[in-house]
């Protein structure tokens, strides 16, 4: 049986309306230069490497870099955390797809709020032991978590995951909803694939 990891924020759950709902409060005047473009890195390197990011000045992506630090913590420090909302399709679509593969949940969460991100997902009924968490301080995690467990298909969102997983051999599905994981280069790699929706990553799995 092949085996599929997934990624939770921006894959699975709705981490972004989350985001936009915390950024009234922190950063209420310009909300939609954070949600456009400091999705899909976490340091300055990645950020100053991605496409999307070009027109930004130095200055500009340390102080999203900041604002994004300080949205997730708080975030992640209210109720709204266990309640993500799922994105459309995906809870018919996983529950079919795990008759046909091995399924593994890799998720970046502190393992403090371990049993808040199990709540959430329970609506999947994944045996917790398919249910990996890593930290957020953590590197290339689920590089090496597919290391470990040498998956057929990764389904990420973020870019830098996506080159690096791609470049193991593994055949990665990406959201094209996000701005951010649209990346010039993906389009000259048969290993990268972008879905329009789940019902699209649904029908393209279900045919292999």
């Amino acid at each position: 049986m092949k085996k599929i990891i997934f990624d939770c924020d921006g894959v699975l759950f709705k981490f972004q309306d989350a985001i936009y709902h915390i950024l009234n409060y922190v950063e209420p005047d310009a909300p939609w230069q954070v949600g456009y473009y400091y999705f899909g890195f976490k340091d300055f390197k990645t950020a100053r490497d991605m496409e999307h990011t070009k027109e930004l000045s130095d200055d500009k992506i340390r102080q999203l870099i900041k604002t994004r630090k300080k949205t997730i913590e708080l975030l992640v420090n209210t109720d709204r955390f266990s309640k993500l909302e799922y994105y459309p399709g995906v809870i018919r679509v996983f529950k079919e797809l795990k008759k046909h593969y091995r399924m593994y949940i890799a998720s970046t969460c502190d393992v403090k709020r371990r049993q808040e991100r199990l709540k959430n997902l329970e609506p999947l009924e994944m045996d917790e032991k398919y249910v990996h968490m890593f930290k957020d301080k953590d590197r290339n995690t689920k590089v090496h978590f597919a290391k470990l467990i040498k998956p057929d298909i990764f389904v990420e969102d973020q870019p830098k995951n996506i080159v690096a997983l791609a470049n193991m051999g593994i055949t990665v599905y990406y959201p094209l909803w996000h701005k951010y994981a649209q990346q010039t280069a993906f389009r000259f790699s048969e290993k990268i694939i972008g879905f329009k929706s789940w019902e699209d990553l649904g029908l393209k799995l279900l045919k292999q």
